[in-house]
């Protein structure tokens, strides 16, 4: 308590009563039942994940110096305009390049 006011860490970590003066990251209590929990569950299969998708990357770069496999051809225009126009902050189409263009096939968006 701070002059007979309640402060954020007796109200609980996630309160916005108070700002913080600075991001103080030492202090988030997890209580301990979380903890083992997320140790037994989440830490080992996060780990058994990670090391099977590095050992299919290590096979595929072992046979990719082998000559056995080729990267796909990538089509970077098509994977450009599909990063852009598939987020959500293509907001609006407002105009495109006309058939036979010099510039070729180009439209414009607005972004918010």
């Amino acid at each position: 308590k701070v002059a007979g006011k309640m402060t954020g860490a007796l109200l609980g970590s996630l309160n916005m009563v108070d700002a913080a003066e600075e991001l103080d990251m030492d202090h988030i209590y997890v209580p301990f039942t979380d903890f083992l929990w997320g140790f037994t569950f989440i830490g080992p299969f996060s780990y058994m994940l990670w090391k099977h998708r590095t050992i299919i990357l290590r096979i595929r770069q072992f046979l990719y110096k082998r000559g056995l496999i080729k990267p796909m051809e990538c089509d970077y225009e098509a994977m450009c305009a599909t990063l852009l126009l598939e987020q959500t902050q293509a907001i609006h189409y407002y105009a495109r390049t006309k058939e036979g263009n010099e510039l070729g096939n180009i439209a414009g968006f607005f972004f918010a």
